[in-house]
């Protein structure tokens, strides 16, 4: 019932361009390589996916010698 493909766009607010807040980004963004950006998002799921090591998963507290 909703027409999908009329959406708000916080970063352009309907102009041909970035909004002040947004244009490094939106600079940034642009100069990127699709392929690029799916690869280092694959790459950060995985780590992210990753399970801790033990020495790693918790860390101790340091004690101080008084």
């Amino acid at each position: 019932m909703s027409d999908q493909s009329r959406f708000f766009d916080e970063m352009t607010g309907g102009a041909p361009h970035a909004r002040g807040p947004y244009a490094q980004y939106n600079d940034w963004f642009q100069g990127e390589y699709l392929r690029d950006l799916q690869k280092k998002s694959a790459g950060a799921e995985g780590f992210s996916a990753a399970p801790a090591s033990p020495s790693t998963s918790m860390a101790r507290p340091m004690l101080m010698n008084a």
